[in-house]
C-alpha cells in the first residue's frame, strides 16, 4: 500500500502504483513533515487547496505521476503530468480553476539562447511555435527547424546550422495532400501489408523503441512516420518524425522539441496596463490579489491578474498576447434561482433530498452565456461541490473534505 515519506517542501509527487509499481506519495508543503495518502485524505489549507486537486482530477482520474508545484504565493499551483500522448502543464489557482493549459510532446531539451533570440527577433511581435532538432541519422545532430509566427499570420520556418546560425528563412510550403494513413506501433508495423514495403523496410533496418506510430504517404509517394513514446525516466511524451523519399531513403529526420513554457508570479507593479484597465472598467474599487505571466521560449504569450470589488466578487482579467484577445471573468454570488433547469434536473436526479448551501457564477462580462457553475450542496452530513457548464452540463463532484 502506502508508506510515508519526508518529500521537499515545494513538490508534490503522485505517481501511479501501476506505472512505477512504487510507493505513491504526496507531501504537505508548508510542513515538510506532512505526509498524506491522497487517495483516502485530502489536505486542508494551507497545505494543497482541495479544489486545486479535483480539478487536476478531473483530467486525470487516478491522479497519476502527479507532481504539484506551489508558486511564490498560495493560490497559484502548477500541474504536470503526462497522458498517452502528450504531457499537461497547467496553472491553476485555489478556487481550482485553471487559469493557463498547455499539452506539450517533444524532447524537453531547451533551444539553444542563441537559436531562441534571433528566431524571436525574426517573429517581431508574433511566436515562436514550434522547434526541432534537427539529426542526420538517430544519433547525429545537424542543427535546428524552428517555425514562427509572424503578426500577419505567416508562418515561416527558420534553419540553423550546427553552429546555431541561420541558414535559411522561408515561408511554411503548402502542405502536400495526404493519400493514406496508417496507426500502428513499432512492434507491428513489419507484419502490416496493407503498409507499403520501403516503409516497412526501414523498420526491419532501425531498431526504435515501442512507440505509437502515424505513417502519412503523400501524394508524390513521400512518407513522413511519426513516432511517439512515453518516456518513464523523466515523465514527458517524445516524438521523432521522419521523412522517406519515395524509394525508401532518408530525406530529413528530426526530433520535435517541446514547447518551452514557464508560468511566473509577478508583483502588482509588473501588471499590465492593458490588464489594469480592463479590471478598473469592470469592478471599480477592485483591490488587487495576484498577476502571473506565461513565457512562450522566453517571451510573454500570457498574462492574467485577480481581484476583488467592495462586494467581495472575484474577477479575473486575461490578456493573450498570441491572439490579440483580453476579457474579464466575474465570478457571482448566486442562489438556487439562479441555477439552469438541467443543473437542477441533476441534483434532483442524483440526490432526492439535497440541501443548497451555497453556489457561484463564472462568466465573461462580454458575453451573455456563463463560464460555469460552482455548487455546493449538503446531502446528510455531507457536503459535496458540484461542478456544470455554462448551460448546466455535470462536468464533475467531489464530496468535501473538513
Amino acid at each position: 500500500m502506502y508508506q510515508k515519506q519526508r518529500v521537499n517542501c515545494l513538490k508534490v509527487f503522485i505517481m501511479s502504483l501501476k506505472r512505477y509499481i512504487a510507493i505513491g506519495i504526496l507531501g504537505g508543503l508548508w510542513s515538510c513533515d506532512a505526509v498524506v495518502n491522497k487517495d483516502t485524505i485530502i489536505p486542508e489549507e494551507p497545505q494543497i487547496p482541495q479544489a486545486v486537486v479535483e480539478s487536476v482530477r478531473a483530467i486525470n482520474p487516478n491522479m497519476s505521476d502527479v507532481s504539484l508545484t506551489r508558486m511564490a504565493n498560495g493560490e497559484l499551483w502548477q500541474a504536470d503530468f503526462p497522458s498517452a500522448m502528450h504531457r499537461n502543464l497547467l496553472l491553476i489557482d485555489d478556487s481550482g480553476e485553471i487559469l493557463f493549459e498547455n499539452r506539450l510532446v517533444g524532447k524537453p531539451q531547451q533551444l539553444p539562447v542563441a537559436v531562441r533570440n534571433e528566431a524571436n527577433r525574426i517573429a517581431q511581435q508574433g511566436f515562436i511555435e514550434s522547434a526541432s532538432v534537427i539529426q542526420r541519422d538517430a544519433q547525429t545532430p545537424a542543427g535546428f527547424l524552428v517555425e514562427v509566427k509572424m503578426k500577419d499570420g505567416q508562418i515561416r520556418k527558420l534553419r540553423f546550422n550546427s553552429n546555431n546560425v541561420l541558414e535559411t528563412d522561408v515561408p511554411a510550403a503548402a502542405p502536400v495532400r495526404t493519400t493514406n494513413l496508417y496507426l500502428t506501433t513499432t512492434e507491428q508495423i513489419r507484419e502490416d501489408a496493407r503498409i507499403p514495403a520501403h516503409i516497412r523496410q526501414f523498420f526491419a533496418q532501425n531498431q526504435f523503441a515501442v512507440a505509437h506510430v502515424v505513417v502519412y504517404v503523400y501524394e508524390d509517394q513521400t512518407a513522413k512516420i511519426v513516432l511517439t513514446n512515453y518516456q518513464l525516466t523523466n515523465k514527458s511524451v517524445t516524438s521523432t518524425e521522419i521523412l522517406l523519399a519515395a524509394d525508401g531513403k532518408v530525406l530529413e529526420w528530426i526530433a520535435p522539441l517541446e514547447k518551452e513554457i514557464s508560468y511566473e508570479v509577478t508583483p502588482q507593479n509588473e501588471t499590465p496596463a492593458q490588464l489594469n484597465a480592463l479590471m478598473t472598467a469592470q469592478a471599480p474599487g477592485w483591490t488587487w490579489e495576484y498577476s502571473v505571466r506565461e513565457r512562450q521560449f522566453g517571451k510573454e504569450a500570457q498574462w492574467t491578474t485577480r481581484g476583488k470589488n467592495a462586494n467581495q466578487e472575484l474577477f479575473r482579467a486575461l490578456a493573450d498576447y498570441r491572439t490579440g484577445t483580453a476579457f474579464v471573468i466575474k465570478t457571482s454570488i448566486i442562489s438556487t434561482n439562479d441555477i439552469p433547469d438541467a443543473t437542477r434536473q441533476y441534483l434532483d436526479s442524483q440526490w432526492s433530498s439535497w440541501q443548497w448551501i451555497r453556489g457561484r457564477k463564472l462568466q465573461r462580462t462580454d458575453k451573455n452565456l456563463p463560464e460555469k457553475y460552482v455548487v455546493e450542496v449538503k446531502i446528510n452530513a455531507d457536503s459535496y461541490m458540484v461542478l456544470f457548464d455554462g448551460n448546466g452540463k455535470w462536468l464533475y463532484q467531489y464530496k468535501k473534505s473538513g
